[in-house]
């Protein structure tokens, strides 16, 4: 191939920005830092308002060396100035080719872009919370382990209120929800023992707002059966069982022994049950609770 030795007329062109315009910040940013290419080695300034390279103040950092080419161009950086506020702030940006020309101060041997190339920050209008957690200060009582919960939060604020949001249980070392990137984060931890749990939060938006919170509850594993704690009839022949927990209970006439399943159930799902008693009938009665533990045998005589 040839190489014509003509003289360059063309300014240089921005080809990327990192991050993409329009880009977030955080509620309480005061500068952000990003990084473009060009298609050329040069030397680019920024400002406030779409002005002439020369009326420009503000300069970025760019490698100009032709060994410094990468596969995007060649690489500048800068740090934009945030204003207060939540508005959209509008940077321009223009540059000038042939840099070891520039050195000599000389304009009018440079191409230089006659039109700005415009970047957009948009300031968060608020920080980022997270203002649900769930299971929050509960117990979860449970038949047997191991047992699966359920965590959710939510956040909000921020950018939208979207996030990605982390959990530890360590409080060093955090993992990613199986579900996040929005305003709703689940994660389902199906190995859980029974003691104590206090979940450490943390969450990042595209702006980088970030929010943290702790999840508290307690796995509690019931072994028990119910106990009965009261046993009373009514003149009309009704026999009332009162237990300690929300359970089933049944009588046999046979003997203490009797398999529950097998037992006559008596009328109450909750913590009272009653069933119409014979005259004389010893009723051999056992709760079993939500969990299936049968708790211990009390014996009644009906009609007394």
């Amino acid at each position: 191939f040839c190489v014509s030795p003509q003289n360059d007329g063309t300014a240089p062109a921005i080809t990327e920005f990192i991050p993409p315009s329009p880009t977030y910040v955080s509620f309480n940013a005061t500068q952000k830092q990003i990084q473009f290419y060009t298609n050329e080695p040069a030397e680019c300034k920024w400002s406030l308002q779409d002005q002439d390279y020369g009326l420009m103040l503000n300069d970025a950092f760019c490698y100009n060396e032709i060994s410094q080419v990468t596969l995007k161009g060649w690489a500048c950086s800068t740090v934009l100035n945030v204003t207060a506020g939540n508005n959209d702030v509008d940077y321009y940006f223009r540059c000038a080719d042939q840099p070891w020309k520039l050195e000599e101060g000389n304009l009018s041997d440079v191409n230089v872009n006659d039109q700005s190339l415009r970047y957009i920050i948009k300031k968060s209008a608020s920080q980022l919370n997270i203002n649900y957690i769930r299971p929050q200060n509960e117990t979860i009582s449970v038949g047997q382990v191991p047992v699966s919960v359920d965590l959710e939060i939510r956040t909000t604020g921020g950018v939208n209120g979207n996030a990605f949001c982390s959990y530890s249980f360590t409080g060093s070392q955090y993992i990613p929800f199986f579900n996040s990137g929005g305003a709703t984060h689940r994660q389902t931890f199906s190995t859980l023992f029974d003691g104590d749990y206090n979940l450490g939060l943390q969450c990042a938006d595209s702006g980088g707002n970030t929010a943290t919170g702790v999840s508290q509850f307690k796995v509690e594993v019931d072994n028990d059966g119910p106990t009965i704690t009261r046993v009373y009839q009514q003149p009309e022949g009704t026999l009332n069982i009162v237990a300690d927990e929300a359970s089933q209970c049944a009588y046999s006439f046979a003997n203490c022994g009797f398999n529950f399943a097998n037992g006559t159930l008596m009328s109450g799902n909750g913590f009272t049950h009653t069933t119409q008693t014979q005259l004389g009938k010893m009723y051999k009665i056992k709760c079993q609770d939500n969990f299936g533990n049968v708790g211990a045998c009390v014996t009644a005589q009906g009609g007394y």
